[in-house]
C-alpha cells in the first residue's frame, strides 16, 4: 500500500536514525555560541541534534522548529539527557520568541526550505528582531554545484529504522534553473528484517532551494546583516566555486 505523506520530517525517529550521527557542525557552532556567551537559539532544531550537545556543554540553547513532531521527540531525549532546553513551535518566517539572543543557528540546510525570496526575507528580518545589538548569525546553506544540478539524481538509502524492520529508499531529485529549486522525491519501502516481507510503502515529496553566493551575500546585507566570516565548509575551509557548502558568519548590523 502507497501512502502519501507530506515530507520526510512527519517520521522524526527515522529522521534522527539517519542524521544522528553528522556532527561536522557542531565544534564551529559551539565555538561562537562561546564567544557570544549568553543565550542561543537553534533556528529548525529538529530533534535536537546540535542543541542537546551544546546543552550538555553548558550552553543556555533554546530550539524553534516549525514540526511539532520533531520537537516532541527533541524533548523526550532532554528529558533522557538531563538537560533544559525550551523549545518553541514556529514557522521560521513569522518568529515570536519570548526573549532576544546572542546568537542565532542554522544547521541541517533549514536555510533550504525558505523556497522563495519572500520567505528568505521574512526569516532574516524575524532574526533581526530576536537578535541582540550585535548579536551573531551562523547559518550554512549547500553551494549550487550546476554539474551536478544538470542532471537528474537517481540513488538509494538503506538504513534499520527504531523498531528493528529493514528500510530502503528511492531517491530522485530533479533541478529547475528557473526557480532555483530542487524537487526531490523518495519512495520509502519498509520490510520485515531477515524476511523481506513488505509492510509499507510511502511517498515523500520535497523542495529545497539553492541560493548563489552573490545573491547570499546581497540578500544579507538589505537584511541587516554584516558577514564576517564565510567559509566553504564547517570545518572552515575557504569557499571556492567547488565547495559543498557555504557557511555564513554574521554579525547584526546597525
Amino acid at each position: 500500500m502507497t501512502v502519501n505523506i507530506k515530507n520526510p520530517y512527519d517520521d522524526p525517529e527515522d529522521y534522527d536514525i539517519k542524521e544522528r550521527s553528522y556532527m561536522n557542525d557542531y565544534e564551529l557552532i559551539l565555538e561562537w555560541a562561546r564567544r557570544c556567551g549568553g543565550h542561543a537559539l537553534d533556528l529548525g532544531c529538529g530533534t535536537g541534534r546540535v542543541a542537546l550537545p551544546l546543552a550538555g556543554a553548558g550552553i543556555a540553547v533554546e530550539g524553534a522548529d516549525v514540526s511539532r513532531t520533531m520537537l516532541d521527540l527533541a524533548a523526550r531525549k532532554a528529558e533522557q539527557a538531563g538537560v533544559t532546553i525550551p523549545l518553541y513551535e514556529q514557522d521560521l518566517t513569522e518568529l515570536r520568541l519570548p526573549r532576544s539572543y546572542d546568537m542565532m543557528f542554522m544547521v541541517g540546510n533549514t536555510f533550504q526550505h525558505l523556497l522563495t525570496n519572500e520567505d528568505q526575507e521574512r526569516m532574516l528580518q524575524g532574526v533581526y528582531r530576536h537578535l541582540k545589538p550585535e548579536g551573531v548569525l551562523v547559518f550554512g546553506t549547500r553551494n549550487p554545484n550546476l554539474e551536478e544540478l544538470s542532471r537528474i539524481e537517481v540513488y538509494e538509502q538503506h538504513y534499520s529504522n527504531a523498531s528493528g524492520q529493514q528500510v530502503t529508499e528511492q531517491h530522485e531529485e530533479m533541478y529547475d534553473a528557473i526557480t532555483q529549486l530542487l524537487s526531490c522525491r523518495t519512495v520509502k519501502i519498509t520490510a520485515e528484517q531477515g524476511r523481506g516481507e513488505e509492510i509499507s510503502r510511502e511517498d515523500v515529496h520535497l523542495q529545497i532551494r539553492y541560493t548563489y553566493p552573490q545573491e547570499a551575500f546581497r540578500l544579507l546585507k538589505q537584511s541587516g546583516f554584516e558577514v564576517i566570516q564565510v567559509y566553504g565548509g564547517w570545518t572552515k575551509e575557504p569557499l571556492t566555486s567547488t565547495s559543498p557548502e557555504m557557511i555564513f558568519i554574521c554579525r547584526k548590523a546597525g
